[in-house]
């Protein structure tokens, strides 16, 4: 696969599951998804550190991954259960906020975004203190 001039193999950026045409940065934190018999719950955005920069070459790389709002997501594993190749990935429940990925990943440069954290309960400690200003 290639992006903006870029091969990107599959587990350039580490990821353990790759989902086909699924937009991650418009997810809802706390959305739950089946995937094969396991239930996951999306928990926050992935974001880029200095080591993706030493792998691209390019020290400002994991900033302008960030600014893509590409980032990929950590999930919270629910139930725990078997995922294999080919199995749909499910949307069965939604929480209301309407908090995205990309919500979060903006939070970190726009004081609104990161008040909108301020409605999703369960955040990790570094989001609740984005969401504190």
């Amino acid at each position: 696969m290639e992006t903006s001039g870029i091969e990107t193999p599959v587990g350039l950026f580490g990821e353990n599951l790759t989902l086909e045409g699924v937009d991650l940065s418009a997810t809802l934190v706390g959305e739950r998804w089946r995937i094969g018999s396991a239930l996951l719950e999306v928990a926050q955005p992935r974001l880029p550190c200095y080591k993706l920069g030493i792998r691209m070459g390019d020290r400002l790389f994991p900033k302008k991954f960030l600014a893509a709002e590409r980032s990929g997501a950590y999930f919270r594993v629910i139930e725990e259960g078997d995922v294999g190749a080919g199995d749909a990935a499910v949307v069965i429940s939604r929480p209301s906020h309407g908090v995205t990925l990309r919500t979060m990943t903006r939070a970190l440069r726009d004081p609104r975004a990161a008040a909108a954290l301020q409605q999703v309960r369960g955040l990790p400690e570094f989001w609740m203190d984005v969401a504190d200003g």
